[in-house]
C-alpha cells in the first residue's frame, strides 16, 4: 500500500511529536499534583461515596465477589478497584496513579476524536486544555467514578463518530459493549442512546435496524450478566443499579433544588444507609415491607406525580437545573475541587476550569455547527444534550455534567484556531466577531448567586472529613478537620456541633462548653445534654443493626454508668434476637428469648409480655395467653394490639360479651366518634386560645386516647402544639414528625416544627423548615419572627432585620407574637444605631 493511499485510509491526522510532549505533560501534571497530596486527606481518609467504593472494592479484594444484594451503587468501579486492591494490596494511590495514566488515553483520544472532525490544529489544542484541565486532575486522585468514566466517554465519541461515518458490525458492537461498560459506571450514559438511533436513523434509514440491533446486542452482552446476577442474589430483575427511582425523587419533589437534595428520613447520607432509608421510609408509607426495586418504584411514581401535579413549579425547577448545569460552580455531592485546592497549588493556580471552557466551548460548537455543518459536529452535539437532558431529569452536580467538557474542549479549541487563523489572514472584523460570540455566554457561565458563592469553598469538604473521623472514633484528629470549616463559615451549626461533639467524645469537656456558650446556649450544660441526647439515640439504632460493643461505647459516651450500659445492651440485643428468630418462623426459640428479657425487667414492658402472648396463642394456649395479656393490660389498659388479642381469646373461649366489651375501649361506635371528635377539638383550641395548655392536653387526655387511639393526624399537630407549649419539646417534635409523614404540610406544622428544632438547638434544620412555612403563608407573621430571632441569636442582624421588614405593614393580632417582634425591632434599632 502507497503511503499516499495509507493516509488517505486514515480517519484523523498523526499528532507527531507535539502530541507526544503534550501526553507526557498531562501525565507529569496529574503525577506532581498525586505526588503534592500524596499525605492528605484527599488520598488518606475516603468519604461519602468514595469511602463506600473503597470498602466494596477491599471486600471483594478479600474474596467477597458476588455480594449479597441487588447494586444499589454502580458495579464497575469498584471491580475494577478490587483488582488493583487483590494485586498491588488496599491502597487508594495505586487506584490513582492508574486513574492518571488512563486520563492520559483520555487526552489522546480527545485529539484523535477532535482532529477527526476538524483537522490537526484542533485536535493538539483540545489534548493540551485536556491536559491541564483542573477538574480533571482533580478527580484523577478521588476514588470516584469521574476518571473511568471520562475515558469510556472517549471511546464512545469516537466510535460514534466512526460508525456515523461507516457503519460496520465490529465498531457497532464495540460501542455497544463500552456504551455497557459506561453504563455500569454510570447509568446516566444510557440517555445517550435514542441520540445515537436518532443520528443513524437520519444517516441511513435502510441500515438503521442492523446499526441499532449491532449496539443492542453489544450493550445487552454486557448488562445481561449483572441483570441475571441482581435476579439470583437480590431475587429481583434490575438492569443495573436500583437507585434510579430514588435519585429521580431526589431531583424532583417540593422541596428539590436542582441539585443533590437530602431527604429529611436520611440517617446518612452514606449510600449503604440511603439505600436503606428509602426503602424502609417507603415501606412505613406503604404500610408494607417494600423489596429495592419496589421501593424504587414508589419514589419514582411519587415524584412523577408532584411533576404533574405542579407543572409550573417543574418547569421552575428545570429552568433553575439548567441554569446550574451551564454554571461555573462545580456543585459536589462528595468531595469537591475546592479540598483539591486547598491541598494542591497546582489546583489553586490554575485558570483552566469551566469557567472558561464551558462560555468558549458552547460558542465553539454553535460555529463549528454553522461552519462544518450540523452533520459534521452532530456527535458533539448529541452527547452534549444527552447529559443535559440527563441532568434536567434528575439533578445537577459536577461529576454528572463532567462528560460534556470533551465536547466542549472541542469546541474551544475550534474556537481558538478560527481566532487566529482569521487575524493571520488579516480578516481582523471576522476574528473579532467570533471572539464576540465567544464571549456571548460568559456572563451566564460565570454569574454567581448568593448560594453559589457561599458554597464556592471547602467548607462541606473538612466537615465531611471531621464527620467520618467521629464516626471511626478518631475524635482528636476530628478536630482540626471541623475548625478549618469553621475557619470558612464561622456561622456553620453543624460544624460548631460537631466540634463540641468531637471535643467532648476526646475528653476536652472544657471546650465541648466552650462550644455551648458559642452558640448562645444560656445553660452551659445544655450542649452536654444535647450530645449526650445523641448518643443515646445512635446507641439503639446501633443496636438495631446488631453493632453491640458500639453501642455499649454510646452509652458510656451518653454518660452511663458501665453495668447500666452493659444490661440494656444485653437486653435489647436479646429482644432483637428474638424479633430475628421470630421473623424467622423459629417460634420456640423467640419465646425462650422474649422470656429471659421478660424474667431480667423488674419494671415490665408491655411490648415482651406482648410478644409473650402472641406466641402461646400462636402455639394454642389460650390461658396463658390470657394470662399474659392481663400482665400487659395492667401495665397499659389501653394497649390496642394486646386488646385486640384478648378479644380473639375471649372470642375462642365463647365469651363473645367479653369480647365485644374489650374492644369498645379502643373501639366506639363511629356514630360517637363522629359527634366527640369536634367537641374535644374546640374544646382543646379554646383552652389554648386562653394559653392553658396544660388543660387542654388534659382535655384531650380524658376523651381523646380512650375513644381514638389512633390520633388522627391533624390533632398530632394540635398536640405537638400544646406539648411545645408545656415544655415537652422531644415529644412535640415527634409529633409533628408524625403528622408531616401522613401528609400534613401545613403552615403551622412547619411553624411549631421549626420552634421545636430551634429549641432544640438543631438550628439549621429549624431555618429550612422556617423558610419553608413562609414561602407557604408569606403574609402570616409568626414564622418570620422566630427565624429573625434565630438570625439575631447566631449574630447575623442584617439577615433578622430583612425578616422583620418583610413584616412591617402587617397587623400581628396575638399580643404575644406582638410582643417578640416589638422587642426584636427595638434591639435591631440600637445595633444598627
Amino acid at each position: 500500500m502507497s503511503e499516499e493511499h495509507r493516509k488517505s485510509e486514515m480517519t484523523y491526522p498523526s499528532g507527531g511529536t507535539t502530541l507526544k510532549i503534550i501526553l507526557i505533560a498531562a501525565l507529569l501534571f496529574r503525577w506532581i499534583h498525586l505526588a503534592i497530596v500524596s499525605g492528605s486527606d484527599l488520598v488518606h481518609l475516603p468519604i461519602i461515596d468514595s469511602a463506600f467504593y473503597h470498602n466494596w472494592a477491599a471486600s471483594i479484594s478479600s474474596g467477597n465477589a458476588l455480594g449479597g444484594s441487588i447494586f444499589f451503587m454502580s458495579p464497575l468501579y469498584p471491580y475494577f478497584m478490587g483488582i488493583f486492591y487483590t494485586i498491588f494490596g488496599v491502597k487508594p494511590i495505586w487506584i490513582m496513579i492508574l486513574q492518571s495514566i488512563m486520563s492520559t488515553g483520555t487526552v489522546w483520544m480527545l485529539y484523535r476524536f477532535s482532529a477527526s472532525i476538524s483537522g490537526k490544529k484542533v485536535g493538539l489544542i483540545s489534548a493540551g486544555i485536556a491536559a491541564v484541565y483542573a477538574p480533571f486532575i482533580f478527580f484523577d486522585s478521588t476514588l470516584l467514578t469521574s476518571s473511568l468514566i471520562l475515558f469510556f466517554s472517549a471511546i464512545i465519541l469516537n466510535l460514534t463518530l466512526t460508525t456515523f461515518k461507516k457503519s460496520n458490525p465490529v465498531s457497532l458492537l464495540l460501542l455497544g459493549l463500552v456504551l455497557g461498560l459506561s453504563a455500569l459506571t454510570r447509568p446516566l450514559v444510557l440517555i445517550f442512546i435514542p441520540f445515537l438511533l436518532i443520528g443513524y436513523f437520519l444517516a441511513n434509514r435502510k441500515t438503521f435496524i442492523r446499526n441499532t440491533l449491532h449496539v443492542i446486542i453489544g450493550l445487552l452482552i454486557v448488562l445481561t450478566p449483572v441483570s441475571i446476577r441482581n435476579l439470583v442474589v437480590g431475587g429481583e430483575f434490575v438492569l443495573t443499579t436500583s437507585s434510579a427511582g430514588m435519585n429521580f425523587y431526589v431531583g424532583n419533589n417540593a422541596e428539590a433544588t436542582g441539585l443533590y437534595w437530602e431527604a429529611p428520613f436520611l440517617s446518612s447520607v452514606e449510600p449503604q444507609y440511603e439505600n436503606e432509608d428509602y426503602r424502609r421510609t417507603a415501606s412505613q408509607k406503604m404500610e408494607k415491607n417494600l423489596t429495592t426495586r419496589q421501593a424504587g418504584n414508589y419514589w419514582m411514581i411519587q415524584a412523577l406525580d408532584w411533576i404533574i401535579n405542579n407543572p409550573i413549579d417543574y418547569i421552575k425547577l428545570l429552568f433553575t437545573k439548567l441554569f446550574y448545569f451551564w454554571n461555573r460552580a462545580e456543585f459536589a455531592n462528595n468531595v469537591s475541587i475546592h479540598l483539591g485546592n486547598w491541598e494542591s497549588p497546582l489546583l489553586k493556580f490554575n485558570p483552566i476550569g469551566f469557567w472558561l471552557i464551558g462560555p468558549l466551548g458552547f460558542s465553539g460548537l454553535i460555529l463549528m455547527g454553522i461552519r462544518l455543518g450540523w452533520r459534521k459536529v452532530r456527535v458533539a452535539h448529541f452527547w452534549v444534550l444527552a447529559y443535559m437532558t440527563g441532568c434536567m431529569l434528575f439533578f445537577v452536580s459536577s461529576e454528572y455534567r463532567l462528560p460534556i467538557v470533551l465536547p466542549l474542549i472541542l469546541g474551544a479549541a475550534y474556537l481558538i484556531v478560527e481566532i487566529v487563523n482569521h487575524f493571520k489572514g488579516k480578516q481582523t472584523e471576522e476574528a473579532f466577531k467570533i471572539i464576540a460570540l465567544g464571549l456571548l455566554f460568559f456572563p451566564l457561565v460565570n454569574f454567581r448567586t448568593p448560594f453559589i458563592a457561599g458554597g464556592d469553598n471547602a467548607r462541606m469538604d473538612w466537615f465531611n472529613l471531621g464527620n467520618t473521623l467521629v464516626k471511626q472514633y478518631r475524635y482528636t484528629e476530628a478536630i482540626p478537620r471541623f475548625q478549618n470549616s469553621l475557619a470558612i463559615d464561622p456561622y456553620f451549626a453543624e460544624a460548631l456541633h460537631k466540634l463540641a461533639e468531637a471535643y467532648y467524645r476526646s475528653g476536652d469537656i472544657d471546650n465541648a462548653l466552650a462550644i455551648g456558650k458559642r452558640v448562645g446556649l444560656t445553660d452551659e450544660e445544655g450542649i452536654l445534654k444535647i450530645i449526650r441526647g445523641e448518643s443515646i439515640h445512635e446507641a439503639y439504632a446501633l443496636l438495631q443493626e446488631g453493632k453491640f460493643y458500639a453501642a455499649f461505647q454510646e452509652f458510656l459516651f451518653a454518660g452511663w454508668d458501665t453495668t447500666s450500659a452493659i444490661a440494656e445492651t444485653t437486653r435489647v440485643g436479646k429482644i432483637r434476637d428474638a424479633q430475628i428468630a421470630y421473623s424467622n418462623g423459629e417460634f420456640e426459640s423467640a419465646l425462650n428469648k422474649f422470656r429471659q428479657v421478660y424474667a431480667s425487667d423488674s419494671a415490665g414492658s408491655p411490648l415482651i409480655g406482648y410478644n409473650i402472648a402472641l406466641l402461646h396463642w400462636k402455639f394454642g394456649y389460650p390461658d396463658s395467653t390470657e394470662f399474659y395479656v392481663n400482665q400487659v393490660l395492667s401495665l397499659d389498659s389501653l394497649n390496642a394490639p394486646a386488646i385486640q388479642l384478648m378479644a380473639r381469646v375471649y372470642n375462642a373461649t365463647e365469651r363473645q360479651d367479653k369480647a365485644i366489651q374489650i374492644l369498645r375501649r379502643i373501639s366506639p361506635e363511629a356514630e360517637l366518634q363522629d359527634r366527640l371528635l369536634p367537641m374535644i377539638r374546640i374544646e382543646m383550641d379554646s383552652l389554648a386560645a386562653l394559653g392553658m395548655y396544660n388543660e387542654a392536653l388534659e382535655a384531650y387526655g380524658r376523651y381523646g386516647r380512650q375513644y381514638f387511639p389512633e390520633t388522627m393526624p391533624e390533632d398530632k399537630v394540635r398536640l405537638g402544639r400544646l406539648q411545645l407549649e408545656v415544655g415537652n419539646t422531644d415529644l412535640a417534635l415527634r409529633l409533628l414528625e408524625e403528622a408531616e409523614s401522613a401528609g400534613i404540610e401545613t403552615y403551622l406544622l412547619l411553624l411549631h416544627q421549626g420552634r421545636a428544632l430551634s429549641k432544640l438547638n438543631r438550628l439549621s434544620e429549624a431555618k429550612s423548615v422556617l423558610q419553608k412555612a413562609i414561602v407557604k403563608e408569606p403574609e402570616q407573621p409568626e414564622a418570620r419572627i422566630v427565624l429573625a430571632e434565630l438570625y439575631f441569636s447566631e449574630n447575623k442582624p442584617g439577615l433578622a432585620w430583612k425578616e422583620t421588614e418583610a413584616i412591617n405593614h402587617l397587623d400581628i393580632v396575638s399580643p404575644e407574637w406582638s410582643k417578640r417582634y416589638q422587642e426584636l425591632r427595638s434591639l435591631l434599632q440600637k445595633i444598627e444605631r
